[in-house]
């Protein structure tokens, strides 16, 4: 073989191997690159890409924000509390920025001349709202003048996305009481379309003893008519006081189609009642009472023990000519708070713990 022909074949097998070498080196630097660009350099060298981690290029797309969750009971209870707060002090000013733009404030009872709320209680009613609400149930007692009063039931919608607002506030007539006398005179306590008797004026003792008097000693008892009614939250109890020289005081236990449990007191003697409010779970009453002195005092009774308590008003206003007035259960339904009229000076809020028997001026 020539000299010219072997070198020939060298010089086509060199470039063959260089070929390969070159489609070896591309492909290395597509496989490492995951889809980079190799390139030439005037040299003649190939470079290839770093390699990347997938995903780092382009960032997945952003996981959308979740849902907002409705409040806790806590939290929506609170902001009824606020709410009742601000009808039992008639507050419309407040009110009329806890409502949503549907609800008119002004078909919404509050506290003014001739109607006063002394308590409430409200629950979150489980699996009556909606997607945007949450429904609460609320039971508010209504002073509209004594003898009598009323219990208005109503159901509270809760709006939540934003900040919490009353989106619907509904009365439930049927549900509802009221609680007055008689063209005969006895008590009756009305729920929609049903009536039944709280108290027979006649059918009360004769005589009775007056609280805290020694065995044996009574009195004749009043039955001139009814100084005070007023109903509990839940309906099934009134307070009541007649009125007379000797007023006898009590409780009826009321059942819809039977016959009341009445239970006697405590006889005023020679004194009288003015004013009554159950606290919310039908535990105790607050009885305001005109005393011979001329004072007007609070009376809070434990209904279930029997036992009378209250605060010492003389020694905290250092005088006996001062008259209460305007009593309300607060949050919680352990506290009573009422206004003091002392000569020509009213101060207000004071308030009475009965659990521990301490009086707060205000």
């Amino acid at each position: 073989m020539e000299k010219g022909e072997l070198r020939l074949r060298k010089w086509w097998w060199a470039a063959l191997a260089a070929v390969l070498m070159l489609g070896i080196g591309l492909s290395a630097g597509m496989w490492l690159g995951w889809g980079g660009k190799a390139t030439k350099s005037p040299d003649g060298r190939v470079t290839v890409p770093p390699a990347q981690t997938p995903g780092t290029g382009n960032p997945a797309p952003a996981t959308p924000a979740a849902e907002p969750k409705p409040p806790g009971d806590e939290e929506i209870l609170a902001f009824v509390h606020k709410f009742m707060q601000a009808r039992m002090a008639g507050d419309m000013g407040s009110i009329a920025q806890m409502v949503a733009p549907a609800v008119d404030p002004a078909s919404i009872r509050v506290t003014k001349t001739g109607v006063r709320i002394t308590g409430y209680s409200a629950t979150v009613a489980s699996g009556k709202g909606t997607a945007d609400t949450v429904a609460v149930a609320l039971w508010a007692a209504l002073g509209t003048g004594q003898p009598g009063g009323e219990v208005e039931v109503a159901a509270l919608q809760v709006s939540w996305k934003g900040q919490l607002k009353v989106a619907g506030y509904t009365v439930s007539v049927p549900d509802s009481l009221a609680l007055a006398p008689g063209k005969d005179g006895n008590l009756y306590l009305h729920s929609g379309q049903s009536t039944t008797t709280g108290a027979v004026l006649a059918a009360l003792p004769a005589v009775f003893t007056p609280h805290g008097a020694g065995p044996g000693i009574e009195f004749g008892v009043g039955k001139d008519g009814w100084a005070v009614a007023s109903p509990s939250l839940a309906g099934d109890r009134i307070a009541w006081c007649t009125r007379g020289l000797h007023p006898l005081f009590g409780t009826s236990r009321v059942v819809f189609g039977s016959a009341p449990t009445v239970t006697p007191l405590d006889l005023m003697f020679e004194a009288g009642c003015v004013d009554a409010a159950w606290s919310p779970a039908g535990e105790y009453v607050a009885l305001v009472v005109a005393q011979p002195s001329g004072a007007v005092t609070l009376h809070v009774w434990d209904v279930q023990a029997k036992q009378r308590f209250g605060p010492d008003l003389q020694a905290a206003v250092g005088t006996v000519d001062y008259t209460v007035s305007n009593i309300r259960w607060l949050t919680g339904g352990t506290v009573v708070a009422f206004d003091v009229q002392q000569g020509g000076n009213r101060s207000g809020p004071w308030r009475y713990d009965v659990i521990t028997k301490q009086l707060t001026p205000p």
